[in-house]
């Protein structure tokens, strides 16, 4: 008889999804193509849109912070408490990370806006041109009103009920509106520029799937 000497195929087991997913991350590690793609930069024009976004969000929550507590609290406290408590405010809020949220805030949506001028959706340049003057309106109102508001209170030296009484009259209510409009800008300006932030992700979002499928196989 004859012995069959055809050579023997073995059979070819498929790959289970581990072993396709590490072959997959291996290819990534290896092609630093796959790996931008799995892993995607954050872009220098996103970065300086997300910087202004969070300190005009920080300065439009220390106004909302004061709007919603601070002078409610203060509204139902003696004339003399009323005076020193604001004095004491008014002598510590001048330290380094409030001066880089509130003034550092004008130059980051500056540069926010320079970044994103170019690539930018139209509405999303529209909403960046807003967020300035915006934020602009928050700081003069707070320079040209609550500021020497702040100054004629501190001069108060002696304090007394009588003295307190006088002082809060001229000042409380003035300050309190004030307060409330500014807020109200900040606030604006940081809606403006969370508002802005989405329309650049949806269009980098779009800009990335469309380079996905077109890109080669």
């Amino acid at each position: 008889t004859m012995t069959d000497t055809a050579p023997h195929t073995p059979r070819q087991e498929p790959a289970s999804p581990t072993t396709l997913a590490g072959k997959d991350t291996g290819e990534a590690h290896r092609d630093p193509r796959a790996r931008a793609r799995a892993v995607p930069a954050m872009s220098p024009n996103r970065l300086a849109l997300m910087l202004a976004t969070v300190l005009v969000g920080l300065s439009a929550g220390f106004f909302f912070t004061y709007e919603a507590s601070v002078t409610l609290g203060l509204a139902d406290v003696s004339d003399v408490t009323y005076v020193e408590t604001f004095q004491a405010i008014n002598d510590t809020i001048r330290n380094p990370a409030f001066g880089i949220v509130f003034f550092g805030s004008v130059p980051a949506i500056g540069l926010a806006l320079v970044a994103n001028w170019r690539t930018a959706p139209a509405v999303a340049r529209s909403l960046l041109v807003a967020a300035l003057p915006l934020y602009l309106a928050g700081l003069m109102i707070t320079g040209t009103g609550n500021v020497p508001l702040n100054n004629d209170l501190a001069d108060v030296a002696t304090i007394t009920p009588e003295t307190a009484a006088a002082a809060r009259a001229v000042f409380e209510d003035d300050w309190n509106r004030l307060n409330l409009v500014r807020a109200i800008a900040v606030a604006s300006s940081f809606v403006s520029l969370a508002a802005a932030s989405i329309h650049v992700s949806a269009r980098h979002h779009g800009a990335g799937e469309t380079a996905r499928q077109t890109g080669p196989s």
